[in-house]
């Protein structure tokens, strides 16, 4: 019935073309009694779902409330939408039908952007652009230094050691990043990368936190 509704004209009633569908139609298109058909249609405007009007056209005032929105937003696109994307030209296509948009509109950051950038606010307080190990203001002098991929060594301040041991306390952090330096020095080919080595410490850390108490 709601998929007649779809189709019909207008929108939202019960209709084919201009013909009003009436409840023996409506019992023969669906496969049903009359008598059947009637209840349901009963039931259906009992609660408010269906409606009436006076030539006895069932109909949607969901469907209409929805369809009169719908034709509001199409006309307010129609129109430019918001004024801050709309191009100085009054065109929103050129004449090879590409997207006519400012230059210096920013994008919208994604999900995933916004989550990589909250984790990399930890990993900013121990690595300068590059790649050597940050000095001691605002962010401490380095405890130790885990060797990396490109030659270089990542710098361990105090201040992620205090993070570490409130994130990760049944773990002795101090000899677990020694434990993670001597791994990179034996294996120099598994190094990891600047952006790789704070997963691959807390990684570590998350594995000694689970290991089941030592008797």
């Amino acid at each position: 019935m709601i998929c007649l509704m779809h189709e019909g004209s207008p929108y939202g009633y019960l209709k084919v073309g201009q013909k009003v569908i009436l409840p023996q139609t409506l019992a023969q298109m669906v496969g049903s009694t009359l008598p059947e058909t009637k209840r349901y249609l009963l039931e259906l405007k009992q609660a408010g779902v269906v409606s009436v009007d006076k030539a006895g056209c069932y109909f949607s005032r969901r469907m209409l409330r929805d369809e009169e929105v719908r034709q509001r937003r199409a006309a307010g696109g129609f129109l430019g939408g918001n004024p801050a994307l709309k191009p100085a030209s009054g065109k929103l296509f050129d004449d090879e039908n590409k997207v006519n948009l400012q230059d210096n509109l920013k994008p919208t950051p994604s999900s995933s952007s916004s989550s990589a950038s909250a984790s990399s606010n930890l990993e900013s307080t121990a690595l300068a652009s590059s790649g050597k190990p940050l000095s001691a203001a605002g962010n401490g002098s380095a405890v130790i230094y885990i060797p990396l991929n490109d030659g270089t060594e990542f710098p361990v301040s105090q201040m992620l050691v205090d993070e570490w041991d409130r994130l990760y306390p049944n773990v002795d952090i101090m000899q677990t990043l020694r434990e993670i330096r001597g791994w990179s020095i034996a294996n120099p080919r598994k190094r990891k990368t600047k952006r790789g080595i704070m997963a691959h410490i807390n990684t570590w850390f998350n594995k000694e936190q689970n290991k089941p108490a030592r008797r």
